[in-house]
């Protein structure tokens, strides 16, 4: 989908959560066929589309971990713990093994990313020709194993940037 940020523009706030409502069962076949496909059809060292493993940055919440691109895909996550099938394999192959993008429409000028002073907070800033946003990426820390919350804030800095979200 598409939406427009422009300047003090409220934040659109997004939140995935994966908890017990997802059978485990359906994650493992799903998980399977997607490191399956990825396997055969990008041979070691051939991915296409997988950006370089330095240009990811870690998300955590003490039991499981997840990857952003610097283009703004989360690419691995697996759920609800380390061990977990990965609910997000893009870094094995490709987009279509899941991923979940939040970048402008168009490519960006210069992106700038940190994490906040002592945290696992991400922040990745876009400018394009239209303005700037920032994309604030991170994972609660909820009681109990069950449950993983990835949270992603988009803030428009400056002007109007055409947005793009893709959840697959």
């Amino acid at each position: 989908g598409r939406s427009r940020l422009g300047r003090g523009a409220a934040a659109k706030f997004l939140v995935v959560s994966f908890g017990p409502a997802v059978s485990y069962q359906t994650k493992s076949r799903i998980a399977s066929r997607r490191q399956q496909a990825a396997l055969t059809r990008y041979p070691c060292g051939t991915m296409p589309d997988s950006p370089p493993i330095e240009d990811y940055a870690l998300l955590g919440d003490t039991n499981t971990a997840a990857l952003v691109s610097r283009g703004g895909s989360l690419d691995w996550l697996c759920a609800p713990r380390f061990d977990s099938p990965a609910c997000f394999a893009a870094l094995l192959g490709g987009p279509e093994h899941g991923r979940w993008l939040i970048a402008p429409a168009g490519a960006p000028r210069a992106v700038r990313r940190r994490y906040r002073d002592g945290t696992l907070v991400l922040e990745t800033e876009f400018e394009t020709e239209q303005g700037a946003v920032r994309l604030t990426d991170f994972m609660s820390c909820p009681p109990g194993d069950e449950r993983v919350d990835v949270l992603r804030l988009v803030r428009g800095l400056r002007g109007t940037v055409p947005m793009h979200m893709e959840l697959v």
